[in-house]
């Protein structure tokens, strides 16, 4: 598979994990079961997203933000 990074801007404290567009603005959003604590949101991220496209993921930058840059390859 070929590396993705994609840009997107993460919603903790949602009822379930999903990953949607806006559509308005083409923004990518991630919204997170995990509160932004402990990093428990990043976690979650990145094990959902391992699980979803079976490859490595990596957050490049954004750790302490809502606005992400996510390696997905």
């Amino acid at each position: 598979m070929k590396e993705i990074v994609l840009n997107a801007k993460v919603i903790p404290n949602a009822k379930q994990f999903c990953i949607m567009e806006d559509p308005l603005t083409h923004e990518i959003k991630i919204k997170t079961k995990n509160p932004a604590q402990k990093d428990k949101a990043n976690q979650e991220i990145v094990q959902e997203l391992k699980k979803k496209y079976k490859t490595n993921v990596t957050i490049l930058t954004g750790h302490k933000s809502n606005r992400k840059k996510i390696k997905i390859g």
